[in-house]
């Protein structure tokens, strides 16, 4: 039974191929039995031993219990509303129709269900939610995993007691965040237990999006959601492993939400958060505990890309002009701002936006909520529902796409332009002059214009980018010759051709766009493209270094991946670059020379910065000598590359100061391992159907990690001990 269990569950086979391996299995038996006794007749033992074999792959199946216990949802077609199955969970109800609103003013009423070929209702589109609670029994059904849990709270609070403050954090549950990190009791310490009968645990969340049929050239477009979360009270070693993470669900494709429909898949885990918070939840039998014990547990953080965290908390997106999630920076003008002194950069306050979000929900009318969101730039998200969510410190920036996928790549692709010298790119428009704008008032949208409300529907069309001349007009034009009397989009916009006519139309012949005194240009030319790939390819590195194309800056070269950018960015172009660029190389004037050593320093800030922040252990020295490091390359961009395009990214990474601060090293809390369990979730099998292949995917999961939980068990029979060894030489043990 566990060669059919494992072909099912591991590698995907079908039902039908699963009943065909059953009864060749059975054969084989009746086979062995007669050619040991030599009579074709059985005994009554042998026999029995047959009888008793299951016919059916999903009986077998059944038997090991692997599926996990669930909630099918209906969803809303037009509005992605959940709605939890009601009455008998075998016979489950749905409402017909959809009564949310997504806005104020309007109620969906979409259709939810359809009749399936015997006329039964069933939903239109459904999402399975796999409850957070057997996912925890399942690892307190662990002896070794229990203990594990547990030590880790009880070595924390001992820490804590002693004074002790580790000089090298290398786990979060070492650093700053945790130690103070309140309990639902007042005045206590999550980590300090009432007793050791109750467990006390915390988890990180991710939500991602994928393209569940992979990102090739000629693959569909189906987008997919997944919402999976860690344990963070397991070690570092053995967190990550598939079979100790935990898949809420897989969010059906092919589209995914927007805005806040997002709240909708993960309401289900957070009321399973919630109530293991405020009164915890009670398991009746864990393997250290055959009488039960209690639990509590918490998200203790999120780590998600930049759109995923913006649209899990409901905030602005990244192209607003509500930049930052963390500190009260504002305007994207304000992206590369490096004056950390300054009162700006202090957190949001979060009480504050605890009360934006709940007006926000209550806000009687569309008009009202969308001027709200306009002058706060957050929505409602569930996540303010648990008790203790604080986003400013709890939504941490992601070092995986903010520093490896974000900055280390723009730097070196977009800025330095280390591709293919041969590739076509856009020719660089030279502007005719050059005016640095300042940043518009922040009450300007809000006050303009005050009688919006009552100017008919295509007059507000008409005058919708007046707002945005009137910025231009108020920041380049004295006031003296500015336009007066009635606000009209004509009068200002003569009033902006008139000073525009004061300057150059084009550029003049044979100028370039500036760089300090250097014309701007491309890095990559082929001296420096040939010496890159010849470091990759000729340098003697650790076999345990990742190794990258060595046809690096070609098409040929395909997409690069984060972990390669971090060898790169760490490893290879720092050397090849210095030795090109740095002391003693030979150039065609001392000028430039000078302007490439500074290209040069500036750059080595960025990969001393992705050095540091990747580091597997942190120190206080380490974290200020990053946060020096990445503003010193951060102000030092728009000097030397002033025509490069700035993004959320610059201010972002700031902030990673602040978070490895409260969090320690960055590979206790960045999106590698969630990124691994998607690129898992795209291989395997399922019938590409949209809709149907999440809950596949997200039931495959689930049986593959009970299954390797239950090879895991210390106390396996030592029949299955030899089973596991051959399972682990064909599937491995990571």
């Amino acid at each position: 039974m566990f060669i059919v269990v494992t072909c099912r569950a591991i590698l995907g086979v079908s039902r039908r191929f699963g009943d065909l391996l059953l009864g060749l299995i059975a054969v084989l038996l009746q086979a062995s039995f007669r050619h040991d006794t030599g009579n074709p007749d059985l005994k009554h033992w042998q026999n029995r031993v047959l009888k008793e074999l299951p016919i059916t792959s999903d009986t077998v199946m059944k038997k090991f219990n692997l599926d996990g216990r669930k909630k099918v949802h209906a969803v809303c077609l037009r509005c992605h509303c959940t709605y939890p199955p009601l009455g008998d969970p075998e016979n489950p109800t749905y409402p017909e129709r959809c009564s949310n609103k997504p806005s104020p003013d309007s109620t969906c009423e979409a259709a939810l269900l359809e009749n399936d070929p015997d006329g039964h209702p069933r939903p239109l589109k459904t999402y399975d939610y796999y409850i957070f609670h057997d996912y925890l029994g399942a690892l307190l059904a662990r002896p070794d995993l229990e203990n594990m849990m547990d030590d880790s709270c009880d070595q924390l609070m001992d820490s804590i007691q002693k004074g002790d403050q580790p000089e090298f954090v290398d786990d979060l549950l070492q650093a700053d965040f945790v130690r103070t990190f309140k309990g639902p009791e007042e005045g206590r310490l999550f980590v300090d237990r009432p007793s050791k009968a109750e467990g006390r645990y915390l988890f990180a969340l991710n939500v991602d999006f994928f393209h569940s049929e992979g990102q090739t050239p000629r693959s569909a477009s189906v987008s997919s959601g997944l919402i999976s979360a860690v344990c963070l009270s397991l070690p570092l070693e053995i967190r990550y492993k598939p079979e100790n993470m935990y898949v809420a669900g897989v969010i059906p494709g092919p589209n995914h939400p927007n805005l806040t429909q997002l709240n909708h898949y993960v309401r289900p885990l957070v009321d399973d958060m919630g109530i293991s918070w405020k009164r915890g939840v009670r398991y009746s039998r864990t393997a250290n505990y055959p009488s039960g014990r209690p639990t509590r547990s918490a998200i203790l953080l999120s780590v998600n890309d930049l759109p995923a965290t913006r649209q899990l908390n409901a905030y602005a997106g990244t192209s607003s002009h509500h930049i930052c999630t963390i500190c009260q920076c504002y305007h994207l003008s304000n992206r590369d701002r490096t004056d950390t002194d300054s009162s700006d950069w202090h957190p949001r306050d979060l009480q504050q936006l605890r009360k934006d979000a709940e007006d926000w929900r209550s806000a009687p009318t569309d008009k009202i909520q969308n001027d709200l969101f306009s002058q706060t730039g957050i929505r409602w998200s569930e996540l303010w529902r648990l008790p203790y969510w604080d986003p400013t410190r709890m939504l941490v920036v992601d070092s995986m796409h903010c520093l490896l996928e974000g900055l280390a790549q723009h730097h070196f692709r977009k800025v330095l332009h280390l591709q293919d010298p041969k590739r076509k790119s856009k020719a660089t428009r030279i502007p005719a002059f050059k005016f640095q704008f300042e940043a518009p008032d922040d009450d300007y949208k809000s006050n303009f214009p005050k009688d919006a409300e009552h100017i008919p529907l295509i007059h507000k069309a008409l005058i919708r980018s007046l707002g945005a001349l009137v910025f231009v007009v108020t920041d380049l034009i004295p006031e003296s010759d500015r336009p007066t009397g009635k606000l009209t989009k004509a009068s200002y916009a003569e009033a902006l051709v008139n000073w525009r006519k004061q300057f150059p139309l084009r550029a003049a012949e044979g100028e370039t766009v500036e760089t300090g005194d250097k014309a701007q240009r491309k890095f990559g030319t082929p001296v420096v493209m040939e010496r890159i790939r010849k470091v990759i390819q000729e340098m003697d590195t650790p076999s345990w270094l990742r190794s990258v194309p060595r046809n690096f800056g070609l098409a040929a070269a395909g997409t690069i991946k984060a972990d390669e950018w971090r060898t790169l960015a760490t490893v290879y172009l720092p050397v090849a670059l210095v030795s090109v660029w740095g002391d003693g190389t030979q150039h065609t004037s001392e000028e430039d020379a000078a302007f490439l050593r500074q290209i040069l320093d500036h750059t080595m800030d960025l990969v001393c910065a992705i050095s540091l922040a990747c580091m597997n252990t942190m120190t206080p020295i380490r974290v200020a000598s990053y946060r020096r490091y990445i503003l010193s390359w951060v102000s030092k961009v728009r000097i030397l590359h002033p025509n490069s395009k700035l993004s959320v990214n610059y201010h972002m990474a700031i902030h990673i100061y602040d978070f490895l601060q409260l969090f320690g090293p960055v590979r206790s809390w960045w999106c590698f391992p969630f990124e691994r369990l998607i690129g898992y979730l795209q291989r395997l099998p399922h019938n590409h159907k949209s809709g149907e292949l999440e809950a596949t995917m997200a039931a495959t999961f689930t049986r593959v990690a009970r299954l390797r939980q239950w090879l895991g068990r210390p106390n396996l029979d030592p029949f299955l001990k030899e089973c596991r060894l051959v399972f682990d030489k064909a599937f491995g043990n990571k």
